[in-house]
C-alpha cells in the first residue's frame, strides 16, 4: 500500500524503470508530432507501434499515451520562452541529431579536467545558479587526468528551434529513490531532486558535449552563425515528474531542468577538445 497523497502524479510514475523502458520512450517522442491536431490519438498509435516491436510488462499503450501526453504540454521554461514540446512541434525539432567529433590533434591532447575547469568559470555559468561547483566535483574524479583522444560519437535526443535560436533536449526517464510506502508524485522532481540527479549521473558533462556538437554543427549549417544569439542552452527533462501545465514550482515546471550557460562555454569546449586550447 503507498500513502494517499493530493500531489499532482505522471501517469508515467508506475510505470517500470530500465534500459528498455528509456529506449521505448525515445522511441515514441522521436517519432511523435507533438503538435498533431489529435495528440492523443497520435501518442496512441505510436505507443502501441512501439510496444508491439519492445514489449514490456506492466507497461500499456494507454497509460504509456497519457503519461507522454503531459510530457509533451509541459512548459520548458526559459529554455524555450515558456513553450512546451507540443507548441513547438515536429517541424521546429531535429530528433536524433547523430555526431562525431574528432579529440585532439597534431599540437596534442587535452584532459577531462581541462573541460571541468569551464564549468566553475563565474563568466561562463548560468546566472541562475545551475549547477555551480559542478566543475570541482568533476576535477576530483579518477577520470579527470584521463586524456581526450580518438572519436566522440553520440546522438542528441532532440534540438529545438525557438525563434532564431536553438536548444539541446534529452530526455531522462530516471526514478527518484524513495522511502517506505511514498509515492512518486511530480514535486520529487523539483529543482533541488532535479539537480541531485544531474550531478550524481554526470549529466552537466554530457549536456556540454551535446552543446559542443550543436555550436559545430551550427557552425557548418547556419549562415552568419553566432554562438551568443543561435545557442540558447540545454534542457533535461525527466518524464516522470512532468504533468502538464498544471503544476509549478515557481515559474518552473516539475520535470524540467534547464541549464543556460554563457553560449561562449560551448566555443571554449570544442576549443579544448580538439586540442587546439592547449
Amino acid at each position: 500500500m503507498h500513502e494517499k497523497t493530493d500531489k499532482p502524479i505522471s501517469a508515467l510514475a508506475g510505470l517500470p524503470g530500465g534500459v528498455n523502458f528509456g529506449t521505448l520512450v525515445h522511441s515514441i517522442l522521436e517519432k511523435n508530432d507533438p503538435a498533431a491536431k489529435d495528440l492523443k490519438a497520435d501518442l496512441l498509435e505510436k505507443s502501441s507501434t512501439a510496444l508491439n516491436r519492445l514489449p514490456i510488462e506492466g507497461v500499456d499503450a494507454d497509460t504509456l499515451a497519457a503519461g507522454l501526453s503531459e510530457v509533451v504540454t509541459t512548459g520548458l521554461g526559459d529554455l524555450t520562452e515558456g513553450f512546451s514540446l507540443r507548441d513547438i512541434g515536429a517541424k521546429n525539432r531535429l530528433a536524433e541529431l547523430e555526431f562525431e567529433m574528432s579529440m585532439g590533434s597534431e599540437r596534442g591532447y587535452s584532459t577531462l579536467k581541462q573541460l571541468a575547469g569551464l564549468f566553475d568559470d563565474e563568466s561562463l555559468a548560468d546566472p541562475s545558479g545551475a549547477l555551480v561547483g559542478y566543475g570541482k566535483q568533476l576535477a576530483a574524479t579518477s577520470a579527470a587526468s584521463s586524456t581526450l583522444h580518438g572519436f566522440l560519437t553520440g546522438s542528441i535526443d532532440a534540438v529545438l528551434k525557438v525563434k532564431d535560436a536553438f536548444a539541446v533536449v534529452d530526455y531522462k526517464t530516471n526514478r527518484i529513490a524513495l522511502q517506505g510506502d511514498e509515492v512518486l508524485t511530480a514535486d520529487k522532481y523539483d529543482s533541488a531532486g532535479m539537480e541531485k540527479i544531474m550531478r550524481e549521473s554526470h549529466y552537466p558533462l554530457q549536456a556540454l558535449i551535446y552543446m559542443v556538437a550543436l555550436h559545430r554543427f551550427l557552425s557548418w549549417r547556419l549562415p552568419s552563425y553566432d554562438p551568443a544569439k543561435h545557442l540558447r542552452g540545454a534542457g533535461y527533462l525527466f518524464v516522470r515528474g512532468m504533468v502538464g501545465q498544471s503544476s509549478t514550482e515557481s515559474d518552473m515546471h516539475y520535470g524540467v531542468f534547464t541549464w543556460r550557460p554563457n553560449p561562449e562555454i560551448a566555443v571554449r569546449a570544442s576549443e579544448i577538445i580538439s586540442g587546439a586550447q592547449l
